[in-house]
């Protein structure tokens, strides 16, 4: 995954190699990737949603594919990546989507799969547990779209994605 951090330096998290999981961070300097120490870091996975609690100052890390339970909620403070406990969460999450939306001032993730099905829930991140959010209207169930907090208009944007079999080209707005 790959992320704007708080000081606005690109950082990029895990993946999958073709053969494994990978856990290591690095940064773009501008003309070369250096690879990042943390004292701890996310179990080692791919496809997870990840966006920047601006409340917080944080980096939310959700969910993906692994070889260790990747089920869980990380944040990063741009120094120390902590494990978080939550007493509710979405389901197997890969492959959703993650922005900071400034109204409800919380990151929101959108897409879950449960039994191998894409799910259309939409969680907020409340800075210590999920919540699951019930808008009037909902996009369909997907997986790998692009979304971004538009702040000329105010509100989250996303784009595309995929189904269980079509790539999808439509956009979608979310009004608290």
């Amino acid at each position: 995954m790959v992320f704007t951090d708080l000081n606005g330096r690109v950082d990029e998290f895990g993946g999958f190699s073709g053969n494994l999981y990978e856990g290591t961070m690095w940064q773009w300097s501008g003309s070369d990737w250096r690879q990042l120490h943390p004292s701890q870091l996310p179990f080692a996975r791919s496809s997870s949603a990840v966006g920047v609690d601006n409340r917080s100052k944080q980096i939310v890390l959700y969910g993906g594919l692994g070889d260790v339970n990747p089920l869980n909620t990380w944040t990063y403070d741009g120094i120390t990546w902590m494990l978080q406990s939550s007493a509710t969460q979405p389901l197997t999450v890969y492959g959703a989507s993650a922005a900071f939306e400034p109204n409800l001032d919380s990151v929101i993730l959108f897409g879950e799969t449960d039994g191998g099905v894409d799910q259309n829930r939409t969680w907020s991140w409340t800075g210590s547990n999920w919540r699951e959010l019930f808008p009037r209207q909902s996009p369909e169930a997907r997986e790998g779209a692009g979304m971004t907090d538009d702040k000329a208009l105010g509100h989250l944007v996303m784009f595309g994605g995929q189904d269980h079999e079509h790539p999808l080209g439509d956009t979608w707005t979310l009004v608290p």
